[in-house]
């Protein structure tokens, strides 16, 4: 990884985080369902493309040093690692901690076993790096809806009338981003299919 260069500023506040993608279809009957449930729903930004899943989001200001340290930590979980394959079967909606915003998202009622080792693992060695991260949910974000606009029981109704999906994903693609002076610095990784 090649982080950006900045000599003046060696700290600043910013994004950092991995992500797994998820291909999902926004043709799929249920997406467009859902699409129209919330048609009514004032403000709703639907994320439609990049969907994924955020397995490690760092709260920390992280300096180009550290920046580099977190890819090797990376490398070493992500190395040699087997696409991950999860079925999505759940769509449901939180509230930010902030109280400002709630969330669509789709998720796993059961993850394997093999996934959960991993991402315990990888993000005990973030944090053992001092790194503080945020809590993790397995979840694909569908849409932002500003809490105002609707109370969390009356939106979750309005989802609960879409059938769910039983979508069995294959992962074969994550990245680390990493934002700092108004740039992405990106590592990727792509995974084999396992046989």
């Amino acid at each position: 990884m090649n982080p950006p260069k900045n000599k003046k500023a060696p700290k600043s506040s910013g994004q950092t985080y991995l992500q797994f993608h998820v291909p999902l279809d926004r043709r799929a009957g249920w997406y467009r369902a859902l699409k129209a449930a919330l048609g009514g729903v004032r403000g709703t930004r639907w994320q439609d493309g990049h969907f994924h899943v955020t397995v490690a989001f760092i709260n920390d200001e992280v300096d180009v040093a550290g920046a580099g340290k977190l890819a090797e930590v990376m490398d070493e979980e992500l190395a040699g690692m087997a696409a991950p394959v999860l079925t999505f079967d759940t769509l449901e909606a939180f509230t930010t901690q902030g109280g400002g915003m709630h969330i669509v998202y789709l998720t796993a009622s059961r993850a394997p076993d093999e996934w959960d080792a991993f991402v315990d693992r990888l993000r005990a060695k973030l944090v053992g790096l001092g790194y503080h991260l945020g809590p993790f949910q397995l979840h694909v974000t569908l849409a932002r809806v500003p809490a105002g606009s609707i109370d969390p029981d009356t939106l979750r109704c309005h989802i609960g009338r879409v059938a769910a999906p039983q979508i069995s994903s294959t992962l074969t693609k994550a990245d680390y981003r990493f934002y700092r002076e108004f740039k992405w610095a990106v590592r990727e990784w792509a995974f084999p299919i396992a046989r």
